[in-house]
């Protein structure tokens, strides 16, 4: 989606004024906030940042996770086309700082893996019916266990808009926007 000076502005106006909120506590454990990251292309880029506490599990299920596996094998099965793709989308996530390389030697590697919950990046072959034939995915098992459980019931986009344009003085317009895009 292409906006105007007035809207750009006035969501740059906004961006900002959330993101100097700092930090919302969202759920118990859980913290929101808008970072801002430096100039884009269409002008300061901001995204959203989780942070939690995590906790050591106990349960019978967190010894039948893995801790950090090594998907080595399952990359060099694929053939030098998928490879490729796959490495692409990877690079992409990196870049957008999704996903964080770790450049450490296997022994620190290994002790990161015992004393945090990390994912695994793999890759997933997906039907020819797809524009993505391979893509990567990240096994986060042993950190939804160390994670703050949260359950709640959150409004869809839609219900909250309509909440919202019930709170507005009559004859106020109201926009919504694909941040997405």
């Amino acid at each position: 989606m292409v906006y105007n000076g007035r809207e750009r502005e006035l969501l740059s106006d906004l961006f900002s004024r959330v993101s100097a909120l700092g930090d919302i506590t969202i759920s118990d454990g859980y913290e929101l906030s808008l970072r801002k990251e430096g100039k884009g292309s269409d002008g300061p880029g901001y995204s959203f940042v989780v942070k939690w506490k995590t906790h050591t599990s106990s349960s019978e299920k967190a010894s039948q996770v893995p801790q950090g596996w090594c998907s080595d094998s399952l990359i060099q099965k694929l053939d030098e086309n998928e490879r490729s793709e796959f490495d692409q989308h990877c690079s992409v996530y990196t870049e957008k700082v999704w996903w964080k390389k770790d450049e450490k030697d296997d022994a620190e590697l290994s002790e990161i893996r015992r004393s945090h919950p990390v994912g695994t990046i793999f890759p997933v072959k997906q039907s020819l019916m797809k524009s993505t034939r391979i893509r990567p995915v990240a096994d986060m098992r042993a950190a939804k266990l160390a994670s703050p459980m949260v359950s709640a019931v959150q409004p869809t986009v839609l219900a909250a808009g309509r909440l919202l344009r019930g709170t507005l003085r009559r004859g106020v317009q109201v926009r919504q926007y694909d941040l997405a895009s």
